[in-house]
């Protein structure tokens, strides 16, 4: 719990876990202009006035945002890494709800490794999420699937310079962009979603992006 409006984590280094550890950063601003590194474990980007930690054992499962901060956000203009395992970043504001409360434009990896697949979460609740950089979860090796990519706010942007990529050699994963298919499942649903031509690569991936467009 932190009740500073400007309260601030600014990473420009290195922070390595343990194989299977966690890297948790939690503050009303969150940027990482580093390198973040939690080979099968959790990296985790906070952004509110109060976070819980859901955890099991000495593993990092999720987080929950318990209240909003004025001025929320988390900038990742570096490299955050979990292969075989889960990066998860959610911001929540108390204020100008039209305000981008999480932009990576770096570099987000979660690839495949052992059959265990890589999560990444962008989420934003009723504020603007922005991408303009590269969303990773494929499954590259031999054997390997894809993972899955989630990306949920407001309002999402894919800008121009976007990579997502969920392919893997022995079949895709999945990419939802505002929300799952046909506004089903537990995913909040974006009330605007914009992508740039060229941005996501679906192939051999399940491709969902809400709202769905008029006929």
């Amino acid at each position: 719990t932190g009740t500073g409006r400007k309260s601030s984590i600014i990473n420009k280094g290195t922070i390595t876990a343990a194989d299977g550890g966690y890297v948790a950063l939690l503050a009303p601003q969150v940027k990482n202009e580093g390198i973040v590194t939690a080979k099968l474990g959790t990296v985790a980007f906070g952004a509110s006035e109060r976070v819980t930690l859901n955890m099991s054992g000495d593993s990092l499962i999720g987080l929950a945002v318990d209240k909003a901060a004025f001025e929320a956000s988390i900038t990742n203009k570096g490299l955050v890494q979990a292969d075989g395992g889960t990066v998860i970043m959610t911001a929540r504001t108390a204020s100008d709800l039209a305000s981008t409360v999480v932009n990576n434009s770096g570099i987000i990896q979660a690839r495949s490794i052992s059959n265990k697949n890589g999560v990444i979460t962008l989420e934003g609740g009723e504020a603007a999420v922005a991408n303009s950089g590269t969303l990773d979860a494929t499954g590259r090796d031999s054997g390997q699937s894809g993972g899955k990519i989630t990306v949920t706010g407001g309002a999402v942007t894919i800008a121009t310079g976007s990579i997502i990529d969920a392919s893997g050699d022995s079949g895709g994963g999945q990419i939802l962009m505002g929300g799952n298919y046909q506004g089903q499942g537990p995913e909040q649903n974006a009330k605007t979603t914009t992508i740039s031509e060229g941005t996501v690569r679906p192939t051999w991936c399940s491709l969902s992006v809400l709202p769905i467009p008029a006929r």
